[in-house]
């Protein structure tokens, strides 16, 4: 039997809105604490926001709250910020490549996994490694940010690893995390497309001669950037 339904009142829609972004907030701030599990929940909220799906008929089966506040005010229609670093040629993967010449004062390589939200910071202090680049201001890195239509940005390859071909998307990253990794639901079993990105191990850099261990799930970092992203970006909305 088809359920009866009823359109939201906007102001709901709104509310909803500043609730999730204002929740957003909070766990990044939980996350650069040391809580590095917020990235679950950071998530679930992005893809409440940011995921409008669409079935195979083109009938909608679920909108994200940005969709419906399109829908409300086109003002909500913006592009949205992209820190990813562009990614190295094929060939320049299968050699390693570089990712800058004597930062810090030392040549940095890494292997064929590209992890474009993950380098752009090299905290010299810390011996270097993957951070999430959440303290710059944008237009500080004007060869690194831009700004991109929301499918554009959403679609973004953001991981790739070359020899075994496979990559992520943002979307990628936040249906993982949120469907398969405990945010929504905790899967027995973890797609390989995940599983190749979600270990430091699998990541190799080199500060000179030096290996430079990563301590952190870089997909959850990625999270944590992601939700930078889409601050800085939906801040532009008056």
């Amino acid at each position: 039997m088809a359920v009866s339904t009823t359109n939201r009142d906007p102001q709901e829609v709104v509310d909803v809105f500043k609730y999730n972004m204002d929740m957003l907030e909070h766990l990044c701030k939980e996350f650069d604490n040391g809580r590095i599990e917020s990235a679950l929940w950071m998530a679930v909220i992005l893809r409440t926001l940011l995921h409008t799906h669409v079935k195979p008929n083109g009938d909608y089966s679920s909108y994200g709250i940005l969709d419906q506040l399109k829908a409300i005010d086109p003002k909500y229609n913006v592009d949205f910020l992209s820190t990813a670093f562009p990614r190295p040629s094929v060939s320049a993967f299968m050699q390693g490549w570089s990712i800058g010449d004597h930062v810090c004062g030392i040549n940095i390589s890494a292997s064929s996994v590209y992890t474009g939200l993950l380098i752009n910071v090299v905290n010299c202090k810390e011996g270097g490694g993957y951070v999430a680049d959440v303290k710059a201001k944008v237009g500080e890195q004007s060869h690194v940010n831009k700004n991109l239509p929301f499918s554009q940005w959403w679609n973004e390859i953001v991981f790739s690893d070359a020899v075994a071909n496979l990559q992520m998307s943002r979307w990628n990253v936040i249906q993982m995390v949120a469907n398969k990794d405990g945010g929504a639901h905790f899967d027995p079993d973890v797609p390989v497309q995940y599983d190749t990105f979600r270990h430091p191990d699998l990541f190799e850099v080199r500060f000179g001669a030096t290996k430079v261990p990563f301590s952190k799930n870089p997909v959850y970092v990625s999270v944590r950037q992601i939700a930078w992203e889409v601050m800085e970006s939906l801040k532009r909305v008056k």
